[in-house]
C-alpha cells in the first residue's frame, strides 16, 4: 500500500499555514486555560473589550467576545517590562507547565504533545489545499466527507466496494 503523502515540497516550509496553526493552537490552549486553569483560581477578570488573566504570575490580556461561545478577535498579548506582546504557543507552554507544578501537577508530555497537535494541524492545512474535491456532491457534502460513503448505497454494494 502507498503511504499518505500529506506534504508536498512546496508547502513544507510554508508560513502562512504554520501562522494559522500557531494561531488556532493558541486560542485552543488559552481558552482551556481560562476554563480550567485560571478560571478555577480567579485569575481571570474582564475589563471589556479585553478579557484578562493571570497564568504562572503573567498577565495574559485578549479581545474576546461571543459569551460562553468565547471567540478572540485578535492576537492574545502579555505583558513584559510594561509592553503587551504577542503570546505564542512556546510561551503559553511553558506558563501552564509553571502553573501546573505550582499545585504538583506537572505533565511533562504536555508541551510535546502541543507542539505536535500545531504541527497536525500545519500539516493538514497545506494538504488541504492541494486536494481536489470530489466530482459528487454527496462526497463533497459534509457527511460524505468523514463517511465516504455514497447517497443510498446499500450494505452489499458498500461491501463490494471495499472489496
Amino acid at each position: 500500500m502507498d503511504s499518505l503523502l500529506l506534504e508536498s515540497p512546496e508547502t513544507a516550509h510554508d508560513t502562512r499555514f504554520l501562522a494559522a496553526a500557531e494561531e488556532a493552537t493558541v486560542a485552543a490552549l488559552l481558552r482551556c486555560c481560562l476554563r480550567e486553569v485560571a478560571g478555577p483560581r480567579g485569575e481571570v477578570w474582564p475589563v471589556p473589550p479585553y478579557l484578562f488573566l493571570r497564568m504562572a504570575g503573567t498577565l495574559i490580556r485578549v479581545r474576546a467576545s461571543g459569551g460562553t461561545a468565547l471567540r478572540f478577535d485578535g492576537t492574545p498579548a502579555w505583558l513584559e517590562d510594561g509592553e503587551w506582546r504577542p503570546l505564542t504557543s512556546r510561551l503559553l507552554i511553558a506558563l501552564v507547565q509553571a502553573g501546573l507544578g505550582e499545585d504538583g501537577e506537572g505533565n511533562e508530555e504536555f508541551g510535546v504533545q502541543v507542539a505536535a497537535s500545531r504541527e497536525a494541524i500545519r500539516t493538514i492545512l497545506a494538504a488541504r489545499e492541494r486536494a481536489v474535491p470530489p466530482e459528487s456532491p454527496w462526497l463533497a457534502s459534509e457527511p460524505g466527507s468523514y463517511t465516504h460513503l455514497r447517497a443510498h448505497e446499500t450494505s452489499a454494494q458498500l461491501v463490494c466496494r471495499l472489496l
